[in-house]
């Protein structure tokens, strides 16, 4: 009983124009999908989890357990597709991480966390708002250094104008490193604090009723509005306006007739340095579903751009670029395929193994010698005949017969030892 293979390999011997049907379609298709098809380092895949932080300043690692873990835990560990539920408490701050089965509409899941959070009400006064939030995943397309002679507030101002830049272009998320925060210190010395009859807590309560946003209500009707009071400083020059006293003769002693006011960064923090120069780290990833190549061809692009428009002594370098590592991966297939390609190919001109010798190996009573074969070829003969006339006429001494494999015919000729090339 012929095997089922057989059966359609004559039909499409029988009719050789589906097989090339066949082929043209596969091709069409390869080359659609090849057009869609997404290119990166590592499969999507989710990370199905949503926390919830509670910061209680001041309570011990048992007050946030008694009073904040065991509140949220029964509200979020019966949610739908809820998989597991990890708690941890510690001193001012408790979290429970909430592990969903994949697959979740996790949009849904962070919906139905926050309407459990909110249902809460025997947190702790002094507990601040629950923090929410869904951990997602990035790849890295690369990291960027921003170095040279400059000061670190002046570094760090053209690295967020690099991150605004490529935030714009598509990318999904730019980090900064590190990301000291900055600070504006007031120094007030003692002896101008005697002359006020002021403290340092005085010029504290000062700034901080002085800068600061206030609701203010809406404007009522169909079209309500609501209303803020912009009162915070960030600068220098604006908490040097700050009145601190006034004169009976109408004038005022400001903030900065006082104080030395000046931008500095938190204390303690990291610093980064590149060649012994301050630097910034921004470290360029990708959200999931997204092209490496394409979002790394943009920002090659982009860097290529903005050095022109640098000073000379500052430096921006790329490295740890990921799309590298693809395009190897896609240069070796290709590499590989094309070596395929000529190792069937070479078989025609005598100089390899063909399709012939492919499709008889492993079978070795029907194994063709084909480097036998290809010396009666090349010397001057027709060598063995068609398929039709089954005759074989070598040049040399030997013998050919034909060899039968299911419906296919193939001709064998043997020579002699002493007629191996």
């Amino acid at each position: 009983m012929r095997s089922r293979s057989h059966a359609i390999l004559e039909t499409f011997v029988a009719h050789p124009t589906a097989a090339n049907l066949l082929m043209v379609l596969m091709l069409i298709m390869g080359v659609v999908s090849l057009e869609r098809l997404n290119t990166q380092f590592f499969p999507d895949f989710g990370i199905d989890i949503v926390t919830v932080s509670v910061a209680w300043s001041g309570a011990s690692a048992e007050d946030v357990e008694s009073n904040v873990i065991k509140a949220l835990e029964p509200e979020l560990r019966f949610l739908d597709s809820v998989d597991k539920v990890t708690s941890s408490a510690r001193e001012g701050s408790g979290t429970v991480v909430v592990e969903y089965k994949s697959g979740t509409d996790m949009q849904a899941a962070l919906s139905a966390v926050e309407s459990a959070v909110s249902q809460i009400g025997t947190f702790p006064e002094d507990a601040e708002k629950p923090v929410i939030s869904r951990i997602f995943r990035y790849d890295t397309i690369s990291r960027l250094i921003v170095t040279g002679p400059y000061t670190e507030s002046s570094l760090k101002y053209i690295a967020k104008r690099i991150r605004d830049d490529l935030l714009a272009l598509g990318i999904d998320k730019v980090s900064m490193f590190p990301m000291r925060d900055e600070e504006i210190h007031v120094e007030v010395s003692s002896e101008t604090l005697l002359e006020l009859d002021m403290s340092l807590d005085d010029i504290a309560t000062l700034i901080r009723v002085s800068s600061q946003d206030l609701p203010a209500g809406d404007t009522g009707g169909k079209s309500r509005q609501q209303l803020r009071g912009i009162g915070a400083m960030r600068t220098v020059n604006e908490l040097a306006t700050i009145d601190v006293l006034a004169h009976e003769s109408g004038g005022a002693i400001t903030l900065g007739d006082i104080a030395e006011l000046r931008d500095t960064f938190v204390a303690n923090a990291p610093i980064y340095l590149f060649n012994k120069e301050p630097a910034i780290e921004l470290h360029v990833q990708r959200a999931v579903g997204a092209d490496a190549l394409v979002l790394a061809g943009r920002v090659d692009k982009y860097v290529r751009t903005l050095r022109s428009t640098l000073p000379a002594n500052l430096t921006v370098q790329q490295f740890d670029v990921a799309a590298n590592l693809i395009r190897e991966r896609i240069n070796l297939l290709l590499r590989n395929g094309a070596g395929n390609a000529h190792g069937l190919e070479s078989d025609t001109d005598g100089r390899g193994p063909g399709p012939t010798a492919i499709r008889d190996a492993g079978n070795p009573a029907r194994e063709v010698e084909r480097h036998r074969a290809r010396e009666g070829r090349h010397a001057g003969g027709s060598g063995c005949g068609s398929d039709e006339s089954r005759r074989c006429r070598p040049p040399r001494r030997g013998a050919c017969r034909g060899v039968s494999i299911g419906q296919l015919s193939r001709v064998r000729c043997v020579f002699p030892e002493d007629r191996w090339p």
